[in-house]
């Protein structure tokens, strides 16, 4: 059943909600029906309203957050709302759960207790244009190009400049998007670099792209859909200003048609490692936008956790979807059909709303998302971007004196990152001499080493 009606939570208006689950609503009704309908409306309005109102929330988290260069939202409502929403919370003092358990010790019946059944973009998402109404080339036939790159960009503009000449061929087309918080310097830079540029588009929408939230997660999306409406393409792969690729067009579209139709995206279940339990903590802790009082610009979300003790979200209602959760690398290759799919999964878009409260979503939804879809047996666990990773907080800057491991492994990728080639003009001679020599290994997926890894 759609419901509607909703006065605090608008991004669940037109959402729809399973009716075979018990109630337990204060006025004893017992299930969700026409007559219902509205008393559930306002049980969630009124109890996330409460749950705002306790006095920790009003004195730590920031309800207002700029999302893109057009759009505001009250983050921390919006995780609540959806919270609320999914019915299939612990009962404790502040959360207070309306669909009733079957049997005293038993999982709140059919759908691990989760009452929501789907959203509706245009009220939940209304910001990555789930529904094709964005087109740069409204009335013309869409050009096709075997390769499209999604460039997510903020600094250093002379990097930026070198990786858009390298990529640039007639089968290639590339998007950029500009950080909301760059510079104008830097804006007025990119803009001037695409120009008369046929092949090379910067993205109108740009969005406020923070560290570890669904920020990161929402622009690459959003790329993703609108390339659906500017172009027809075979393979889209996201890039930063510190990547480079290590072959021609030509070449990565051949290594990449080996397996038609094929995805690139690493996963691992923790189980390797025994990190399950970080799995857990990054996907069933609500992650929020909080205040930082030495802040000078209060719009800007500094996303973090305070345990508080009731900030915790059970996966039980998302089992029956994502049976196991994945931890993966940002860096992805998708089919154009992978895309198209994603744009219409109903359970991607549940996903994707339970993502906007996780930490670091960018490295976990898409590879949990496409291992539960019809494209994991033509998905394959290698990204083909060349990272060194010796246990700092990041991935290693790769440099000229590296050349020795770089010649050694470049034959087994398409892409190389971090590099910093405006600092280092030696390393960019030598990727620029890999890249005309274009030599690939005929291995399809390759066994890391060495502290060459798959993750990022």
């Amino acid at each position: 059943m759609h419901l509607s009606g909703f006065k605090l939570c608008t991004c669940l208006n037109n959402a729809s909600f399973f009716t075979d689950l018990p109630l337990q609503l204060p006025d004893g009704e017992t299930d969700l029906y026409p007559g219902s309908a509205t008393k559930v409306v306002q049980l969630i309005d009124w109890s996330v309203n409460q749950i705002l109102s306790h006095p920790d929330r009003i004195r730590h988290y920031q309800r207002e957050t700029t999302i893109t260069n057009t759009y505001k939202a009250d983050l921390p409502l919006r995780g609540i709302c959806w919270t609320i929403a999914q019915g299939n919370i612990w009962e404790t003092d502040t959360w207070r759960p309306f669909v009733a358990k079957r049997e005293p010790g038993e999982w709140r019946g059919r759908h691990g207790g989760r009452i929501l059944r789907t959203i509706d973009s245009r009220s939940a998402l209304p910001f990555l244009n789930y529904e094709g109404q964005y087109s740069l080339q409204a009335g013309k036939q869409k050009k096709h190009y075997n390769l499209a790159y999604i460039l997510l960009v903020h600094e250093y503009f002379e990097n930026v400049k070198a990786l858009v000449e390298a990529l640039d061929d007639p089968t290639v087309f590339i998007y950029i998007h500009i950080d909301l918080a760059s510079p104008n310097e830097f804006q007025e830079q990119i803009q001037t670099l695409a120009l008369n540029k046929p092949n090379v588009a910067v993205m109108g929408t740009q969005f406020s792209i923070i560290w570890g939230h669904m920020s990161l997660l929402w622009v690459e999306v959003r790329a993703f859909f609108d390339l659906l409406d500017l172009i027809s393409f075979d393979y889209v792969i996201n890039l930063s200003g510190s990547d480079y690729p290590l072959k021609s067009a030509k070449t990565i579209y051949k290594t990449l048609e080996r397996k038609p139709g094929s995805n690139w995206i690493y996963w691992s279940d923790g189980q390797d490692t025994g990190k399950e339990w970080e799995l857990e903590m990054r996907t069933e802790h609500l992650f929020q936008c909080v205040l930082v009082p030495e802040e000078p610009n209060p719009k800007q979300c500094q996303f973090g956790f305070k345990n508080q003790g009731y900030e915790w979200r059970p996966w039980n209602g998302y089992k029956q979807l994502y049976p196991r959760r994945y931890k993966t690398s940002q860096w992805i290759v998708l089919h154009s059909s992978a895309v198209e799919w994603l744009r219409t999964s109903e359970a991607g878009k549940l996903l994707m709303v339970w993502a906007e409260n996780t930490l670091i979503p960018d490295e976990m939804i898409l590879a949990t998302l496409f291992a539960s879809s019809p494209f994991v047996s033509k998905t394959y666990k290698d990204p083909k971007r060349l990272m060194r990773w010796l246990g700092n907080p990041h991935p290693e800057t790769w440099w000229h004196e590296d050349r020795e491991d770089i010649l050694n492994w470049q034959k087994h990728f398409l892409w190389i990152r971090k590099v910093d080639l405006s600092e280092d003009v030696e390393l960019k001679e030598l990727l620029d001499d890999i890249r005309k020599k274009d030599e690939m290994s005929e291995d399809i997926v390759v066994p890391y080493a060495d502290g060459i890894i798959p993750v990022d």
